[in-house]
């Protein structure tokens, strides 16, 4: 019984040691003789040239059986990350690129296609710094600088033409100012002249004695109707000419408030800036 015990514990112990040292030899075996393996060379070759093709739904069928043959080809896990990036699974895509350079420990590969592992790990993982990325940064930032330039010519020329209108409604209000005092002017003479009218109707007498009769008091009367028309007609057409200019120029200059008042005990006339 116990030589049994022992006969079967040495053959487990020859099993397990067995297996130990197989094992490895097993899952690299193949790995280390790709070189002479036909289907293993024809199935990268096709999917290399699947991907170079754009075919990429294709390239992913072909890659599946050599995965079975060597999973950790750096070629073989480079060439199936293009195939899923190009399909639009550029996550799935990354991480074979991130195994691709790592099996680089396990397996050696030519300098040029270590060379293009790493780059495109790097470009996976920093989308930002890829050549198409930082051309489109580039165009982005020219349209930019484009609009800033067109935003500041058009603000330029905002800026001419409100200075162009801010002079044309000085001198436009400068213009309607100058018609509005000429018409207080003449409301102003034709007020003189009403004054006198009157005073010449209601003092002809004294005024036929101061000039020692050579004035006789229907001359006085009928000079005194004579300037109170005119008088009459001077003011009003002051008035008239006044509120005009007044009233453009209010309109022309916004800071400045005009208003006439016409009474019959007389005329008012305001100005508020």
């Amino acid at each position: 019984m116990k030589r049994t015990i022992k006969r079967n514990i040495g053959i487990l112990a020859s099993c397990l040691f067995a297996a130990a040292i197989a094992a490895p030899t097993l899952v690299f075996a193949d790995c280390n003789a790709l070189d002479q393996n036909a289907e293993w060379n024809q199935g990268l070759s096709k999917l290399q040239n699947q991907v170079e093709s754009a075919q990429y739904k294709e390239a992913l069928e072909t890659a599946k059986p050599l995965f079975a043959i060597c999973q950790d080809s750096p070629a073989l896990l480079y060439f199936t990350g293009l195939a899923m990036r190009g399909t639009g699974d550029a996550e799935r895509a990354t991480v074979y690129f991130q195994k691709s350079s790592e099996s680089l420990s396990i397996m050696a590969a030519e300098p040029g296609m270590s060379r293009l592992i790493w780059y495109t790990r790097y470009e996976a993982e920093h989308p930002e710094s890829t050549p198409e990325a930082l051309e489109e940064k580039d165009r982005n930032l020219k349209s930019l600088a484009r609009q800033v330039a067109e935003l500041n010519d058009e603000k330029h020329s905002l800026e001419i033409s409100s200075t162009e209108l801010s002079v044309a409604s000085s001198y436009e209000a400068t213009n309607y100012l100058q018609v509005m005092w000429t018409g207080i002017g003449i409301g102003i003479g034709g007020l003189a002249l009403t004054a006198t009218g009157l005073g010449l109707m209601l003092n002809k007498k004294s005024i036929v004695e101061l000039n020692n009769g050579k004035l006789t008091e229907r001359d006085a009367y009928t000079a005194g109707w004579a300037l109170l028309g005119s008088g009459i007609g001077l003011t009003a057409a002051g008035i008239v000419t006044a509120s005009i200019g007044g009233y453009h120029y209010s309109k022309a200059k916004d800071d400045a408030v005009l208003s006439f008042q016409v009474s019959p005990m007389g005329t008012s006339f305001h100005m508020t800036f």
